[in-house]
């Protein structure tokens, strides 16, 4: 756990006006070692911090996923419907109505 938090952990190297930049990652040989006198509340806090965080991206994943889809179904629906078809139902059956004729002209 102490490797993690060395990850999560890292020096503030600009702070202005409420933005801030944190120190680049640099593996966790460093810092691993100071984060062992890391206090468990915070440590638990990080976990509790991913956890939620986490379970927001999914629900925000699946979410944008779904409208996604909804608008690709909308798109395919729009393009294979009778209003597109642009005389392609008239044609197969006009076409059903020659075969059916052709068909009676032989018995």
């Amino acid at each position: 756990m102490h490797k993690a938090m060395a990850v999560l952990f890292r020096q503030v190297v600009i702070d202005y006006k409420g933005a801030y930049e944190i120190a680049e990652y640099e593996g966790t040989g460093k810092l691993a070692s100071l984060m062992l006198d890391m206090p468990l509340d915070i440590v638990f806090g990080a976990i509790n911090f991913m956890k939620r965080l986490a379970t927001v991206l999914v629900k925000a994943s699946l979410h944008s996923s779904e409208k996604e889809m909804t608008k690709a179904l909308q798109q395919a629906y729009k393009l294979t419907s009778e209003e597109s078809t642009d005389g392609t139902q008239q044609f197969t059956v006009w076409l059903m109505e020659k075969q059916l004729e052709s068909m009676k002209q032989r018995s």
